[in-house]
């Protein structure tokens, strides 16, 4: 069930966190940490702390109705959009007003656990790395395009900044990650897409 204050302050809560003086998050970044925070609470907890759903897109999960939900924040003041311009890129990113704003008691213990895990393990990665971590989550990869991935699913996944591995050990993992990034190489991925062609 959808709990808007949680789904507001969450959101809130995560901006706060990972905003910079100079930057903010941009919204690929913003999708990524609600999927890692909710599917990790529901693998660990068999519940998830906003109830949003979430569609599978070729960049990973997207939080269905997240637009609206920033344009209320919008609404309300608490969020300030900005286009944001370097020497070769241009992005939209999301900045959030002061932390009096943030309502943290309506979140359990657990839930803050869980919250402040997720996005200092995730606040150190961008859109894209975040993006490519979802893409070796099973509740991804068995989900059709465009379609509502279950949370059910979550209890397949690994949510390595909460420590939850679901049947490996965290040595496994580490061996079992180390192993894995010669598949994040570009020439592996390359060779493995013209194989899949054949």
């Amino acid at each position: 069930m959808l709990n808007y204050k949680k789904i507001k302050n969450l959101i809130l809560y995560i901006i706060v966190s990972c905003q910079t003086e100079k930057e903010g998050i941009t919204l690929p970044k913003l999708s990524k940490i609600l999927y890692f925070v909710d599917f990790g609470h529901f693998a660990k907890n068999n519940q998830s702390i906003t109830g949003i759903d979430y569609l599978k897109f070729k960049y990973g999960p997207v939080p269905r109705g997240l637009r609206d939900y920033i344009k209320l924040l919008e609404d309300e003041g608490l969020l300030e959009r900005k286009t944001l311009i370097t020497e070769d890129t241009e992005k939209e990113v999301f900045i959030a007003k002061p932390k009096d704003y943030l309502d943290t008691s309506i979140f359990s213990d657990n839930e803050i656990k869980t919250i402040v895990k997720t996005i200092s393990g995730a606040k150190k990665l961008n859109s894209h790395q975040l993006s490519s971590e979802t893409h070796f989550h099973q509740s991804w990869i068995t989900t059709k395009t465009g379609y509502i991935i279950d949370y059910s699913k979550a209890k397949s996944c690994v949510f390595e900044w909460i420590g939850y591995f679901k049947d490996m050990t965290k040595k496994d993992y580490i061996e079992f990650k180390s192993s894995r990034k010669l598949f994040e190489d570009s020439r592996v991925n390359n060779l493995v897409s013209k194989i899949q062609k054949l």
